[in-house]
């Protein structure tokens, strides 16, 4: 939790699995790199949330730095509205903007 706010900041990325065609250039082959160290920071308290095909943690190099040692994994099949929703509030109040 960002402490000099007293909010959490949530990092969504819907449909990763798509990037892989991008890793090939060079300006996109260290996002996931920087993503890494990122989520290894304590204090920046950034809660990542990636929806993604399970391929998605075989492509290079998000095999290569082991990306996926960050996440909780929850396998879903097509969702309903409120299904999603339940998922993505995991009990929590609605994520406000």
């Amino acid at each position: 939790m960002n402490r000099n706010r007293g909010k959490q900041t949530v990092l969504f990325l819907d449909e990763c699995q798509e990037i892989g065609g991008f890793f090939g250039e060079d300006r996109y082959k260290t996002f996931f790199v920087f993503l890494d160290s990122l989520c290894r920071e304590p204090e920046l308290g950034l809660c990542v949330m990636l929806a993604c095909r399970p391929s998605f943690f075989e492509l290079e190099p998000i095999r290569t730095i082991n990306f996926g040692r960050f996440f909780e994994s929850i396998n879903l099949g097509p969702l309903e509205e409120s299904a999603a929703i339940s998922v993505i509030h995991r009990g929590e109040p609605d994520i406000q903007f």
